[in-house]
C-alpha cells in the first residue's frame, strides 16, 4: 500500500478500500475519531493507502504534510498502539498514542517562511469535563476561548474531579469551569474562582462573555498554533 512502483500505485486506485472490511468495533471507533475531529474543526483528508512501518499500530494512523508535491513532504506521523505493551512483554494492552516528527524539517520550514512563535503564560480558565457529553461541549468551547484570547486548558482522559482540580491548582489556573453529567444536560458549568474560592453556576453560552468581563484585558493572548504563525515577507537584498 506504500509502494513507490507506479504500476502498483495505479492498481491501488481501483483496489478495494481497507475501510470496506472493518469490523463493527473498528468502524465505530473510526467514525468516533472523525466525529471528534469535526467537533474540533480539524480539517483532514482520508487516505485509504496510508500505513505506518510498525505492525503494533491499531485503529488509526495519520501523517501531517507540508502540502507540497515533494516525495518527502511529511513533517511527522503516528497513530494508536494499544498492543505495543503486550509486544514487549506486558500481560495487558495499554491505551497508547504517539507520533514521530522530523524536527529539522519543521525548523527549516519555520525559518524559510519567517515564522515567529509566541508563548502562552497564565492559564485563565481550566476546563474540567466528566463524561463524553461534557467532553463534546468543552472541546469547541475551548477553541472559542482561545480565539478570544483566553489562555485555556482541558483535562483530557477520565481522571476524577479531585485529580483534575489538583492539576488546575498546580497549573495556577485563575478559573476552573466544571462540567459534569448534570451540567452537560443543563448546558451550564460550575465556575470556580481559584483566587477567591467562590463558585457560581454559569450557562455555557454566556461563560466566555462572563470570563472576558473578569480577566485582565492586558493578559489576553491570541496565540494559536494553527493561526498565529506570523509570516513575514522576506525583503529582497540588493546585490552589489
Amino acid at each position: 500500500m506504500d509502494t513507490k512502483n507506479e504500476d502498483t500505485r495505479e492498481l491501488l486506485k481501483v483496489a478495494p478500500k481497507i475501510t470496506d472490511f472493518l469490523k463493527k468495533d473498528s468502524r465505530e471507533y473510526y467514525e468516533k475519531v472523525k466525529a471528534y475531529l469535526d467537533i474540533l474543526g480539524v480539517e483532514y483528508e482520508e487516505d485509504h493507502l496510508l500505513v505506518r512501518g510498525f505492525d503494533y499500530y491499531c485503529h488509526t494512523v495519520w501523517e501531517w504534510v507540508d502540502g507540497s508535491s515533494r516525495t518527502q513532504n511529511a513533517f511527522g506521523g503516528g497513530g494508536r498502539y494499544d498492543g505495543l505493551s503486550k509486544s514487549i512483554g506486558y500481560k495487558d494492552a495499554v491505551p497508547g498514542v504517539g507520533f514521530g516528527m522530523g524536527a529539522e524539517r519543521l525548523i527549516e520550514t519555520i525559518m524559510d517562511r519567517g515564522v515567529k512563535l509566541k508563548n502562552k503564560d497564565q492559564t485563565h480558565v481550566y476546563f474540567i469535563q466528566l463524561g463524553e457529553e461534557a467532553t463534546k461541549l468543552v472541546l469547541p468551547l475551548d477553541i472559542e476561548a482561545r480565539n478570544r484570547g483566553l489562555n485555556s486548558l482541558i483535562s483530557l482522559g477520565t481522571p476524577s474531579l479531585k485529580v483534575q482540580m489538583k492539576k488546575a491548582n498546580r497549573l495556577g489556573a485563575q478559573y476552573v469551569a466544571i462540567i459534569g453529567i448534570m451540567e452537560a444536560k443543563k448546558k451550564v458549568c460550575q465556575l470556580k474562582d481559584m483566587v477567591n474560592g467562590t463558585q457560581e453556576e454559569v450557562p455555557l453560552d454566556k461563560l466566555l462573555d462572563h470570563l472576558m468581563a473578569k480577566v485582565d484585558v492586558s493578559s489576553l493572548d491570541f496565540y494559536s498554533p494553527l493561526k498565529d504563525f506570523i509570516i513575514e515577507e522576506k525583503k529582497e537584498v540588493p546585490q552589489a
